[in-house]
């Protein structure tokens, strides 16, 4: 049915949106977001459709493809889709039991660290740069001063590399959790901790309190 009203394709500033592109996102906003009739789904769907193309022109016009942070970003989104796609998948097959997800959930309640930390990082691209850089803090030099000329994340690099603080468990950095267990205020990481897509971090402790639930 949702075919009768998308059977017309548009132009957005010369890019066109077929008519299969239409219905087919239709049918997903009716399955996924319970839209229900035909003539919302359309106009929803072509709205979206819509800002799809603006954006993606004003981005190719911008060369932002070429950005190694935005590449990065799509990226990492990328692997997130596919995650959620791939455990969902396996969930519709292999159902999990309300015995399975309690003990689950005494697992992490075990794990939890009810503090917040603070951390100061840099991003670099290469293991390489990730030491020389652990060598220069370790001779004395300012590791505020290297985040705002190394680091590739230029948000944090505005400020010294410095994070707002953040509950450990949320610290999106795999294994800092437990790696930061044993450190104190101001100590150094002193291995680089490498994620994905070749970047590589290193960080520094910088304070931690109380998080009150």
């Amino acid at each position: 049915m949702s075919t009768a009203l998308a059977q017309t394709a548009l132009k957005i500033n010369g890019q066109t949106i077929s008519a299969a592109e239409q219905k087919e996102l239709m049918e997903l906003l009716a399955k996924e977001k319970g839209i229900k009739g035909q003539e919302a789904q359309l106009t929803m769907a072509r709205q979206i459709l819509s800002e799809e193309k603006i954006i993606g022109q004003v981005a190719w016009r911008q060369k932002l493809e070429r950005d190694p942070l935005v590449k990065r970003k799509i990226a990492e989104s990328k692997n997130r889709i596919y995650r959620e796609a791939l455990v969902n998948s396996y969930l519709s097959k292999h159902p999990v039991t309300d015995q399975e997800l309690s003990a689950a959930y005494e697992a992490l309640k075990r794990q939890h660290n009810p503090n917040e930390v603070q951390i100061r990082y840099i991003l670099v691209d290469s293991e390489k740069e990730a030491k020389d850089l652990l060598y220069l803090i370790e001779i004395g030099e300012k590791m505020d001063k290297l985040a705002k000329e190394k680091s590739l994340d230029k948000a944090s690099a505005a400020d010294g590399g410095l994070l707002p603080f953040t509950a450990v468990s949320k610290v999106n950095i795999p294994g800092f959790a437990n790696a930061v267990k044993g450190l104190k205020k101001g100590q150094l990481y002193k291995q680089p901790m490498g994620i994905r897509f070749s970047a590589w971090r290193i960080a520094e402790w910088c304070r931690c309190r109380l998080l009150i639930r």
